[in-house]
């Protein structure tokens, strides 16, 4: 879920535990019909029905996630958390017996446990249960993270012969990749397939979690494009959720409304095996469903020639990140679960009182999730007394236990971001220590952290510990586990590669011990594109290949080592491919796809692999191994691309910011020694010339102990220029390197800046005005107003004389805290910035096929909300309203689903722009950038849209509409943005050229809402938004069209 997933689901709870506060009473439920009938039960009369079955009269109530809150606020104070700190042993029996063998823990102590999950937490999957019939309902070819795939549409038709009333289909989308050589490992995840539309869109809910639209990369675009399948299986399709929602049917007709209909657990599959009638104490809960639901089509996917049933994976977030452990823990079969911010329920510790407590769980938003029986634990009186959470014979850290020894990645984002202090990470992260000793048990690898899960420190944000089966990483984003999927990818990978592991799937031309991995961040994505671009420009005869201590030399982004590198490579056509981050497996992915293609440079100078070691401590044999096989990949790859080529290796240079990694850099350099022959291939190391002999990098080669400086750079430069020199000669008094490029995607922050040129940009393309390096010309009505460096100079030098003035406390509180006091420029603004996302070039290309027929009178432009306009079915069919009133002219549509300004500008100048002259354009685009950027940085985006379409077509005239509102409630927050941006943009409108409209209140109802009926998922038109859309614009549009 997303961050505003999470805060629905905290309504639900509040109002759940305040219908009983101070605590909750039971009452006596409807007594259940006799005649064999369903029964359908409100959630309090379901939740009430199962207290009376306990024997409870009260329930202690449920925490209110505000700490200020005047009843039973939430508990956020470490030192108040562990009211019960003492966890039962997940390696002693029930009847004291130390559990030190392997073949103990699998005979005795797991099925203990097993035993003790179902009865108390889970609850038990009944024996009577359905069978599956598995149908393949449609088939498409799409390309996914820019690779060809095929994904399908797969229904599990549950038998209920023994309760016709009940139906159940589980819905389930499946993508592989076309061209795979081998059979490929599947990552489930629970979530919205792309046949049914989620009732949660409007609130950025179902797979991928954004909040904002469509947002790429893809979950399907990442695991595509590692080489992985992609499965999404939707719970709500097995199993009914909280308290609740009822969708209406997937496929194509599909609505995406939902309305409450209480618990569910008289419907659904814990419904259709019960025949209607309510659960027992120890019936399955609704987790428990999800994890059966997950584990048929694992079924499925044993049958299904291309996957590697052997690696399987499990993922889900919040609610599913807790079905995904549960899935884990009871169905061996599973090879790795990605557990990401699963809270209370899922690998938090029940005993912990920090956020959501076990009383939330045990109330009525909540306790469907659990076996009736946890509600004991929140028992205040009842026929057996008082219980605790204490007094659970489990804690999640058996939960955890029971997946060993196969892959666990547990991740977490961060409070800041919407990963609520509520859910507990460091309660999860001490279960996590907690079940380690498990892990190492049955031979597996742990956190590598002690088993001390009272003392031992959670790391840092983006310090993963992944060494191991066992893993653990917080990510800074928010609620959702996409910042970590690269990483969980990656890992996963090299885990199944390790000697004794599942083999790696065979995929690359360098070697199957050492995989070509890409980084599917859109960042790296938009670099991969800059840098193909590149390979395609100029003369290259020196390549450079690395991560950023080699892309920092040649970037215009630092210009202070820009300067030294022209001074230093003039003549030598040398072209810099670096890519901050980089570990060998992401270089060797990005040489595999295109950047050493049609390249034919005499050297090549590789420095790679630091990536490849930890942050902190040591390195063992695997990661020296890692290392050295990873550069014998990429020599491999450069041999055959590049056969005409010396390949200079250069040594892995010193880390004084880590010393604990020096005997691991030496052992690798003396491996990457042995692969070269003295010809072809040479090996430089330069690290006497960096550091001292005790490794400690010389004073001033670095400003961080990782990086160099531009001194540095020179120790790297001179020990270089002597061998180009032997291999190549003098260099040239001209050289005809293709142009430097810098950070594509102009990331926030005042460092950052851009140089992404464009293969083919048209001639007539002005020289950017002073903005954003690297972008698009902005008209002044729009523009942000940014200092020029003789400005920032100058308050440097006023603040630097401040400083020097100040009194020494003030000194002192400056040196601990520098942050207090500097300049910050405007950040640059990606929203000017062309650039494409590869998963969009497919209709790109098609629209530049148009284009170039010339015959349209009218051109459609934007994303998704213009695209669906073609949509001749579904929520969204705009199709029929479209030929109605636009029939009569000649159009292209050229909306694309997902696209941003950036999108648009770099289609516009890469063919969109070329071809056809229309008499008007209508262009309504925007909102999704609004995740992204600033409601003045996208009113830039817009008016650099604006300019290039002008530029394009200088005869048509443009209708430039507001973006349309977004967000069920006129409170969303999106409203203020949207407003904000079109209140700017409305100043572009110059009675001529360019019309602005704003027809975004046509779409609301007198209270400011938009009608479900209009937008079904607050986003996108239906069949009478579309309607509503046209009306409003074809008085306008007639006469644009009339000259």
């Amino acid at each position: 879920m997303s961050r505003l997933s999470l805060r629905s689901s905290l309504f639900l709870l509040i109002v759940g535990s305040s219908a009983g506060t101070p605590a909750l009473y039971a009452q006596a439920p409807p007594a259940a019909a006799d005649d064999g009938r369903p029964v359908v039960f409100t959630t309090q009369q379901d939740h009430e029905d199962m207290l009376r079955q306990l024997g409870i009269t009260r329930l202690r109530p449920g925490r209110n996630a505000n700490e200020k809150a005047p009843q039973n606020p939430a508990n956020y104070d470490e030192s108040k958390a562990n009211p019960y700190p003492d966890l039962p042993d997940v390696l002693t029996t029930a009847s004291g017996e130390k559990v030190t063998s392997p073949e103990r823990w699998w005979s005795r102590r797991r099925p203990e446990i097993v035993e003790l999950l179902e009865r108390e937490v889970y609850g038990r999957v009944p024996a009577n249960v359905p069978g599956v019939t598995w149908e393949v309902r449609e088939m498409q070819h799409v390309t996914a993270g820019g690779k060809l795939a095929v994904r399908k549409h797969i229904v599990g038709v549950v038998d209920n012969s023994a309760c016709p009333e009940i139906k159940v289909n589980i819905s389930m989308s499946l993508t592989l990749p076309k061209d795979a050589p081998g059979r490929v490992p599947v990552l489930i995840s629970f979530g919205w397939t792309p046949y049914e539309p989620s009732p949660f869109a409007s609130m950025g809910r179902g797979p991928g979690g954004g909040r904002n639209g469509p947002r790429p990369p893809s979950r399907e675009d990442k695991l595509i494009a590692a080489g992985w399948g992609c499965a999404i299986l939707n719970p709500t399709t097995v199993q009914d959720d909280s308290g609740g929602w009822q969708r209406n049917p997937f496929g194509r007709n599909a609505k995406p409304d939902a309305k409450p209909t209480g618990a569910g657990l008289t419907r659904g599959i814990i419904g259709l095996t019960n025949h209607g009638r309510p659960r027992k104490p120890d019936d399955w809960g609704a987790l428990r469903a999800w994890g059966w639901g997950a584990s048929r089509a694992l079924d499925y996917l044993e049958t299904e020639p291309r996957v590697d049933a052997k690696r399987v994976g499990i993922a889900g977030v919040s609610r599913y990140g807790k079905a995904a452990l549960v899935t884990m823990a009871f169905d061996p079969r599973f090879a790795m679960g990605l557990i990401a911010s699963s809270g209370a329920g899922g690998t938090r510790l029940h005993r912990r009182n920090f956020g959501e407590s076990l009383e939330n769980l045990a109330g009525p938003g909540e306790y469907h999730w659990m076996a009736g029986n946890y509600i004991k634990y929140a028992a205040e009186e009842s026929s057996f007394g008082r219980r605790t959470p204490a007094d659970l014979p489990v804690d999640s850290h058996m939960t955890i236990a029971l997946c060993a020894p196969r892959l666990v990645f547990i991740s977490h984002g961060i409070p800041e971001r919407g990963d609520a202090h509520w859910l507990d990470h460091r309660g999860s992260f001490m279960a996590a220590i907690a079940a380690q000793p498990v892990f190492r048990l049955l031979g597996a690898r742990d956190l590598g952290r002690g088993d001390d899960y009272k003392t031992e420190a959670m790391p840092g944000v983006k310090v993963g510990l992944l060494d191991g089966e066992l893993a653990w990483r917080q990510h800074d984003g928010g609620h959702t586990d996409e910042p970590n999927l690269e990483s969980f990818i990656g890992w996963a990978d090299r885990q199944f590669a390790k000697p004794g592991g599942t083999p790696t799937p065979v995929g690359t031309h360098a070697s199957a011990s050492h995989r070509a991995i890409p980084r599917t961040d859109a960042k790296s994505i938009a670099a991969h594109e800059q840098l193909l671009r590149k390979a395609r420009q100029g003369r290259i005869d020196v390549y450079f290949e690395g991560d950023s201590i080699t892309r920092r030399w040649g970037a215009t982004d630092y210009p202070e080592f820009l300067s030294q590198w022209r001074r230093q490579f003039h003549g030598r056509n040398a072209a810099n491919f670096g890519w901050g981050g980089d570990t060998t497996h992401n270089i060797l992915w990005r040489l595999e796809n295109g950047e050493l293609d049609g390249v034919s440079p005499r050297v090549i100078v590789l420095q790679a692999g630091t990536n490849n070691l930890p942050w902190t401590g040591p390195a063992d044999r695997t990661k020296v191994d890692d290392v050295v096989s990873g550069i014998a990949a990429i020599l491999d790859v450069c041999r055959r691309k590049a056969p005409e080529a010396a390949v200079i290796l250069t040594g892995v240079f010193p880390r004084s910011q880590n010393p604990a990694l020096r005997p691991a850099i030496e052992q690798i350099n003396a491996g990457l020694a042995k692969l070269a022959d003295g010809g072809k291939v040479r090996f430089l190391d330069i690290g006497d010339r960096l550091a001292d002999p005790d490794g400690r990098l010389r004073e001033g080669m670095s400003p961080d102990g990782l990086h160099l400086s531009a001194k540095g750079y020179d120790a790297w430069a001179e020990a270089l220029n002597p061998i180009l020199t032997e291999l190549m000669g003098p260099p040239a008094a001209e050289d005809h390197a293709p142009p430097p490029t810098g950070d594509p995607s102009a990331a926030r922050g005042p460092a950052l800046a851009m140089a992404a040129a464009p293969a083919r940009a048209p001639a007539q393309e002005p020289a950017p005005r002073p903005g954003t390096p690297g972008g698009a010309e902005v008209p002044d009505a729009v523009r942000i107003k940014r200092p020029t460096a003789e400005e920032v100079a100058a308050v440097e030098k006023a603040l630097a004389r401040f400083k020097e003035s100040a009194d020494p406390g003030t000194k002192a509180i400056l040196q601990d805290v520098p942050t207090l006091l500097e300049v910050r420029v405007p950040p640059p603004d990606s929203a000017v910035v062309p650039g494409l996302a590869p998963f969009f070039r497919q209709k790109h290309a098609a629209n530049v096929a148009v284009a170039k027929e010339g015959k349209a009178e009218l051109l459609l432009m934007g994303d998704s909300i213009t695209d669906f306009w073609r949509n001749e079915g579904g929520p969204f069919a705009g199709k029929k309203v479209f030929d109605k009133y636009f029939g009569k002219w000649k159009v292209a549509n050229f909306g694309i689903a997902g696209d941003t300004t950036q999108g648009v500008l770099y289609r516009l100048q890469d063919g969109e722009g070329a071809g056809i002259s229309p008499r008007a354009v209508m262009l309504m685009i925007g909102t999704n950038n609004t995740g992204r950027n600033t409601a003045a940085e996208i009113a830039e985006g817009i008016g650099a849209v604006v300019l290039k379409l002008r530029r394009s077509f200088p005869e048509a005239k443009i209708l430039l509409l507001g973006v349309f509102p977004r967000g069920r409630s006129a409170s969303d927050p999106a409203r203020q943005t949207i407003r904000d941006i079109n209140a700017a943009i409305a100043k572009l409108d110059d009675g001529d050229k360019v019309h602005y409209l704003d027809i975004g209140p046509r779409f609301l109802d007198a209270a400011g809402n938009i009608p479900a009926d209009v937008m079904s998922d607050a986003l996108h038109p239906s069949t009478k938004g579309y309607e509503i859309w046209a009306e409003a614009v074809m008085p306008t549009l007639e006469k644009l069209m009339a000259r």
